[in-house]
């Protein structure tokens, strides 16, 4: 077991990891959850995971997370996001619409060995939907 992490290294390895995503470095995000995980209470392993988040990009090929803020406890990262993108695959029950969408997203993770082991997050799929259903103007 690694001693806890600093404030500083779990900063910076949460700001690699949104670079990694941002930049679809699929080779790179495995390095960042162990083998089985749970996110939002669920077990689950992490390609499975990896697999919700390109299923978000097929649909949203341009899909962008912007940290607007971050606080650290312990072992704990929490965030606050802003993300972005283009709606140009299926979603939900939308053909692609063509729209550019923003919503907010909140995060918590908890990290283990240098690891996220636990991933919860809220984003507002609510907003998304209303801003894809909004007639042309």
């Amino acid at each position: 077991m690694m001693p806890p992490p600093t404030a500083a290294y779990l900063r910076a390895r949460y700001t690699r990891y949104l670079a990694a995503l941002n930049e679809r470095r699929f080779e790179h995000l495995v390095h960042f959850y162990p083998e089985s995980l749970l996110v939002n209470g669920i077990h689950c392993d992490r390609h499975a995971h990896l697999l919700d988040i390109k299923r978000l990009l097929s649909a949203f090929p341009d899909w962008h997370w912007r940290l607007d803020d971050l606080l650290t406890d312990g072992t704990r990262i929490a965030a606050r996001l802003t993300t972005t993108g283009t709606h140009e695959g299926p979603y939900d029950e939308f053909a692609p619409t063509h729209r550019t969408v923003t919503a907010s997203e909140f995060a918590h993770y908890r990290i283990t060995d240098g690891r996220f082991t636990e991933v919860w997050f809220l984003s507002d799929r609510e907003s998304v939907r209303r801003q894809l259903s909004q007639e042309s103007a």
